[in-house]
């Protein structure tokens, strides 16, 4: 993705063409000149290598190319670049620490006898000379790094990377875009997660054999629109990798709302991509999921249940969890906007015949929309509670799985064991109940029919604990 001055697009009749590069011998050219220009300067510093990019500028403006457009080729060129600071024998943060706590005592503007007093006293105090005080005061400063490494690309390789950055930067700028996509299973299953894993707030609905898919751009965010814009400009790659597809989007621009499309069809060439699983994108998702599969529940969570229909919908839960051939599905509500959160609710009220928890922040637990579905709702704040989601499933396990489990396993040695325990470490009652040969999955039923509760003092399994139950005092659930 370009930097927003960077986007070079023409706007007609309510239609925003954003100004692609084509693969003509002028174009090929220009990049290959460019790639030349940043491997002739490794060892040059940033400011000389800048002095002649802006000098190039000029010359190809000349030659009829906008200015934008070299820039933002040369801003994909430093992607490639690798800048490391000039080495000196002193440290220069430490340096420009002293250096400007020296020259406050004196003051903002220094004469030439002030600052060389100020350099002074610094090399005093390091044991060094005013030259090598300089040389890592000037080595703090960016401008003065050094372009160490260039990564090989070629000049197609970037006209197509311009391309993509290109359509990336103005779908920054939109407020809704839909996609509709005619493609083999798979790919549509790939597609789809990928949304989900970035958290994206879509919705999608199969129409006449295609998807047909429904997300809310950055600018409909009043916060945070940077970061959900990164996000989107990662799916764009996996939407132009579909054998087919369509896109359709409203763009904010120069307060205007103007109109995009594109296929793949008319598309211009750009950075292919192999269709693969994004890693999760939210730090919420993937703390849940690690700490949850340490938690040793007995129930197994999946973090790529099937898509399942909600109405006309198609919706992905964020986990399923898993046990005895029955699932239970794990929605977590991050943040949404009005509008969407409404729409939301409606799809999951409509998927009313799953079994379904939801992880709610806490600054939308208390919305109407949300109290008034069928489902348990657990608030959190930056980490969702493990134990709260425990005792839930443990509520929500089949009648059919206790029963089963109830008439299927008994160990006379294990239940001996364990009424002698008033206090002790989970992670120990779990040690002696493998020794004495009881299967893991069956441990929490033991316990629990020993009248022993579990204290989960801290999310950390290690740290948990086993006593007995109190009179009077519920099990755990």
């Amino acid at each position: 993705m370009l930097t927003s001055d960077l986007l070079l697009a023409k706007i007609r009749y309510g239609y925003v063409y954003p100004a692609y590069a084509r693969l003509n011998p002028e174009n090929l050219r220009l990049a290959e000149t460019l790639i030349q220009l940043f491997k002739k300067n490794i060892g040059a510093t940033r400011e000389e290598l800048a002095r002649k990019l802006s000098n190039f500028e000029l010359e190809a403006f000349r030659r009829g190319f906008h200015y934008k457009y070299v820039r933002g080729l040369a801003y994909l060129l430093n992607r490639q670049a690798i800048y490391e600071a000039p080495e000196t024998r002193l440290d220069p943060l430490k340096v420009r620490i002293e250096v400007f706590k020296e020259a406050s005592k004196i003051g903002l503007a220094l004469t030439e006898n002030e600052r060389t007093q100020v350099l002074q006293q610094v090399a005093a105090r390091f044991r060094a000379e005013i030259r090598e005080v300089e040389q890592a005061f000037n080595a703090s400063y960016q401008e003065n790094e050094v372009l160490k490494e260039f990564q090989p690309i070629t000049a197609e390789q970037l006209l197509k990377s311009y391309n993509l950055s290109l359509t990336q930067t103005l779908l920054f700028k939109a407020l809704d875009i839909i996609v509709e996509t005619k493609a083999p299973g798979y790919q549509v299953k790939i597609l789809l997660f990928n949304v989900k894993r970035l958290g994206l707030m879509y919705f999608a609905e199969k129409r006449n054999g295609e998807l047909s898919l429904k997300l809310d751009g950055p600018a409909s965010l009043l916060k945070q629109t940077e970061r959900y814009g990164t996000r989107l400009a990662k799916l764009l790659p996996y939407i132009v990798a579909m054998p087919r597809w369509r896109l359709k989007a409203r763009i904010r621009l120069k307060g205007r709302i103007l109109a995009f499309t594109l296929n793949d069809k008319n598309a211009p060439p750009m950075t292919e991509i192999e269709l693969k699983i994004e890693p999760y994108d939210s730090d919420v998702e993937e703390d849940f999921y690690r700490r949850f599969s340490k938690a040793g529940s007995g129930w197994k969570i999946l973090r790529e249940p099937d898509p399942v229909l909600a109405g006309n919908s198609i919706m992905i839960p964020d986990f399923a969890f898993e046990l005895n051939g029955e699932k239970v599905y794990f929605e977590i509500v991050g943040y949404w906007t009005p509008s969407y959160l409404k729409k939301k609710v409606e799809k999951l009220r409509q998927a009313r015949n799953l079994k379904m928890i939801l992880a709610v922040d806490r600054e939308r637990a208390c919305a109407p929309e949300i109290l008034s579905l069928p489902y348990v709702i657990i608030p959190f704040k930056r980490r969702i509670p493990i134990d709260e989601v425990y005792r839930v499933l443990r509520r929500m396990r089949p009648k059919t799985a206790r029963k089963k489990a109830r008439e299927e396993y008994e160990n006379p040695e294990a239940m001996q064991y364990l009424k002698t325990v008033e206090k002790a470490k989970l992670s120990e009652v779990y040690e002696k109940l493998r020794e004495i040969g009881v299967p893991e999955s069956q441990i929490p039923r033991l316990i629990e029919k020993a009248g022993l509760k579990v204290d989960w003092s801290t999310l950390d399994p290690s740290k948990a604990t086993v006593r007995r139950a109190q009179k009077g005092q519920e099990k755990s659930p």
